[in-house]
C-alpha cells in the first residue's frame, strides 16, 4: 500500500450543537440532524417560494382529510395560521386505528427567507392548552436566527445546519444535533460528529460497551483508553481494520457519556474513519501515524461554546438546568 504523507491541518472552527469542534479547512458537512427535545426533528429545505409552502400545507390538510378515522370523521382537524409571518400548522388525530384521545400530531410548516422548517409535535386538544402549547412552538420558531458561512456565533443556543434555535431562560432543552463531514482533499477519511439527550438512563461507556460485544480485536487496536477532551470525561477506542478484500483502513472513536437529561452534559460521539472507496472499501491514505496526529488534532480542538451572556450553564460550571 502506498500512503500519502500528511502535514497536520490547518483546522477550521465549526458550532455543532452546543459546541466547537475543529475540521480540517475546506471539508463539507452534509446529512444534517436535529431534534430538539419537545420539538421533535427539524427538517430543513432551501430555496422554497411563498406559493411552494401554501401548496404544501395544502397538501398536508387535503392528505388527512382523505383518510377516515374508524372514532368518525377523519384524521384532520385543522389548520392554525400562527402569530408567525408564513407560518402553519396543520392539526391532526393519530392514526385511524388509534382513539381520538387528548392529543393531536401538529405538523409545522415555517418558511423564513425561502427556507422551510418543518417540524411535527404532540398538541393538547383542549382548547386552552393547546394554546399554551402553540404559544411555546411560536416562540421556538421566532427564536430561528440564521448563520453566516463558518460563523460562530456568541449567543446562547444550539447551532445546526446553518441555523440556530437562540435560548430563552424558558427554552432550554436537550438537542440532537450532528453532521457527516467528507474531506475533498483526503476523500478516504470522513467524520461522524453527534450531541446527544442521552434520556433517562445514558448508555455505558464505550469500552465497557465493546467489551461485552466482545469487540475489541486481540490485533489492530492503537488505543483503548479512558481520555478526557476539554474538560469532558470521556473513552476512545482507535483501530486498524483488515478489511473482508484485503485493504487496511482505521476506525476511530471517542464518546462521552453525559448525564441523564442535560442540555450542558449531553453525550459526545466522534467517529473518524478511512479508507472509503467509491464502491468498495480501498487503502487508507493515511499511516497510522498520521491517523493518531489527525485524530488528536480535531478531537483536542473540541470544546464548549463560549457565549455572552454566558449560558445559563456549561459542561464544566454550573449544574444547569433539568430540560
Amino acid at each position: 500500500m502506498h500512503y500519502q504523507p500528511m502535514e497536520i491541518p490547518e483546522l477550521a472552527p465549526h458550532a455543532v450543537g452546543r459546541y466547537v469542534i475543529g475540521f480540517p479547512k475546506g471539508v463539507i458537512l452534509l446529512n444534517w440532524c436535529q431534534t430538539l427535545r419537545g420539538l421533535g426533528k427539524i427538517k430543513i429545505t432551501r430555496n422554497v417560494s411563498q406559493s411552494e409552502w401554501e401548496q404544501k400545507v395544502k397538501i398536508r390538510a387535503n392528505h388527512f382529510q382523505s383518510i377516515p378515522h374508524n372514532r368518525g370523521g377523519t384524521q384532520f382537524e385543522k389548520i392554525v395560521k400562527l402569530n408567525i409571518p408564513y407560518s402553519a400548522s396543520v392539526l391532526y388525530w393519530p392514526d385511524d386505528i388509534s382513539p381520538k384521545g387528548n392529543d393531536l400530531w401538529c405538523e409545522t410548516y415555517y418558511l423564513k427567507e425561502n427556507v422551510l422548517f418543518e417540524v411535527r409535535i404532540y398538541i393538547d386538544v383542549v382548547p386552552k392548552d393547546q394554546e399554551n402549547d402553540l404559544h411555546r412552538l411560536e416562540d421556538t420558531l421566532r427564536s430561528i436566527r440564521f448563520l453566516q458561512p463558518n460563523e460562530i456565533p456568541k449567543e446562547p443556543g444550539a447551532c445546526f445546519d446553518g441555523a440556530m434555535l437562540m435560548d430563552a431562560p424558558e427554552r432550554l432543552y436537550s438537542e440532537m444535533v450532528g453532521a457527516s463531514i467528507l474531506w475533498p482533499d483526503r476523500p478516504d477519511v470522513r467524520f461522524e460528529f453527534l450531541v446527544s439527550d442521552n434520556g433517562d438512563r445514558p448508555d455505558p461507556p464505550l469500552l465497557t460497551r465493546l467489551k461485552r460485544a466482545n469487540a475489541i480485536p486481540l490485533l489492530g487496536v492503537l488505543r483503548s483508553r479512558a481520555r478526557v477532551v476539554g474538560g469532558i470525561p470521556g473513552e476512545e477506542h482507535l483501530e486498524r481494520v483488515t478489511e473482508s478484500n484485503g485493504t487496511v483502513s482505521h476506525l476511530f472513536i471517542w464518546e462521552a457519556q453525559g448525564l441523564p437529561n442535560r442540555f450542558d452534559h449531553p453525550q459526545i460521539r466522534l467517529d473518524m474513519s478511512t479508507g472509503h472507496g467509491k464502491d468498495a472499501p480501498i487503502h487508507s491514505t493515511l499511516s497510522d501515524e498520521d491517523a493518531l496526529k489527525l485524530w488528536d488534532a480535531v478531537l483536542d480542538s473540541l470544546h464548549w461554546r463560549p457565549t455572552e451572556p454566558p449560558t445559563q450553564a456549561g459542561p464544566r460550571t454550573l449544574p444547569g438546568r433539568q430540560s
